[in-house]
């Protein structure tokens, strides 16, 4: 029976080892090469090395030793859109259907660190990447007069200490401080193609948010975590550039501006040790996209006057779930996969080309060795499977109204490396 038992086991961690899973809009959730093999599926919980520092602080109180985590992911997307577009202003616009692919490959480095203090007090640092978007149509696609492309890149410094109160549980707390740095490219023109002229937009801002946690030992092999990020509010200004026939080549530049807000999120996540080698764990994550409602830059330099691009209306908050196993196969080797499911943040009627948004599904998994007691590596690979979209609606674009009609086709693979060193 317990051979039996076994083997069911095992048979289930090798069908978790090809499930699913990702993050809504533009949330990014894989923050070490460990946790793109995993979807950093029981994050919040599992506390057993520096990723706890981002993940959940309260977790900082289990590390014994300095203990340090640099990885680089990169993230290639593939955004396909099949379709047409109509512009309100353009006469003798032909080249409006076709196929275009938008997509980009994105590198991103990410530092953890964790050290204890005291038997209670713990101490942790990261520098990580919690949102990122990227699309990259060319300049002579049909979707130039919404899109040539767009990127968002957010990086978060965050201190943090915590504190193991009493019995099992500890708490933890600390301090977001947020880069965000946006642009988005278009073509602007008036009644002719022949007035096409290049709008080149950038913002950026510095802000200031928190996060917090709390993990509980209920067994030594069982523990739970919750953790919650706020949310940060970027006021963004930059520079908007008109270039082109419609400024007659001299250009014209505006001061650009935009009010996003990142949102907030809770995570509760388990870990239990089902025997000495095989562990499982789990995250159920909520974020709360509702309190972006639009994404609109303003004061965008026009012909004359200025104008605004409405990027994207009306998000909603949005779930994820992720289960993943984690097997030991031997005191250096471990194998690790995930399985889960992440709801679309932006509703079906409003989506367009200027933001890649749909259910997502993932398979991942991963691998991570020890060469010495100190030092170590993880490799982990996702593929991020998006449901088709479909777009048909209008939206503003500086001075075009443009109508959209057709699917957008999404997927993206991303490859993580992480680099261990527990210091004695």
């Amino acid at each position: 029976m317990k051979n039996f038992l076994k083997l069911q086991i095992l048979l289930s961690l090798l069908l978790m080892c090809f499930g699913t899973a990702y993050a809504g809009a533009f949330q990014f959730w894989q923050q070490s090469g460990e946790s793109v093999g995993d979807y950093a599926a029981g994050a919040a919980a599992s506390a057993d090395d520096a990723t706890t520092s981002y993940y959940n602080p309260a977790g900082l109180t289990r590390i014994k030793h300095q203990d340090m985590a640099l990885s680089g992911i990169a993230n290639i997307t593939n955004s396909r859109f099949k379709g047409n577009a109509t512009t309100t202003t353009i006469n003798n616009f032909t080249n409006n259907s076709g196929t275009v692919q938008g997509g980009d490959i994105r590198y991103i480095p990410t530092l953890l660190y964790a050290a204890p203090i005291s038997n209670n007090w713990g101490f942790g640092f990261s520098v990580t990447t919690p949102f990122i978007s990227r699309i990259d149509y060319n300049r002579y696609a049909f979707t130039r007069y919404a899109l040539i492309k767009s990127k968002m890149d957010v990086t978060d410094i965050s201190p943090a200490l915590a504190y193991k109160t009493f019995g099992n549980i500890s708490i933890g707390a600390g301090v977001d401080y947020q880069y965000l740095d946006y642009s988005y490219d278009q073509i602007d023109t008036n009644n002719t193609i022949a007035n096409d002229s290049i709008s080149s937009n950038h913002i950026d801002s510095w802000a200031w948010g928190w996060n917090a946690g709390l993990l509980w030992e209920a067994l030594p092999t069982t523990r739970v975590g919750l953790a919650y990020r706020s949310k940060v509010v970027h006021e963004a200004s930059g520079g908007s550039d008109l270039n082109g026939p419609l400024t007659n080549n001299v250009g014209r530049v505006t001061h650009a501006k935009a009010r996003i807000v990142l949102p907030p999120s809770v995570t509760l996540s388990a870990y239990h040790e089902l025997t000495p080698k095989i562990i499982l764990m789990g995250t159920i994550n909520y974020t709360q996209w509702a309190v972006l409602k639009n994404l609109i830059l303003t004061n965008i330099a026009a012909a004359s006057g200025t104008s605004q691009i409405v990027v994207q209306r009306n998000f909603k908050n949005s779930w994820r779930f992720a289960i993943g196993p984690k097997y030991k196969m031997t005191e250096k080797l471990t194998l690790r996969g995930g399985l889960g499911f992440d709801q679309a943040a932006t509703k079906e009627k409003y989506r367009s080309v200027s933001l890649v948004d749909s259910n997502r599904y993932i398979v991942a998994f991963g691998v991570g060795y020890r060469f010495t007691k100190t030092i170590g590596v993880d490799l982990g690979y996702s593929h991020v499977f998006m449901q088709r979209t479909r777009i048909n609606r209008a939206n503003i674009y500086g001075a075009e109204n443009v109508m959209f009609d057709g699917n957008m086709d999404n997927s993206s693979d991303i490859i993580g490396f992480q680099l261990n060193w527990e210091m004695t």
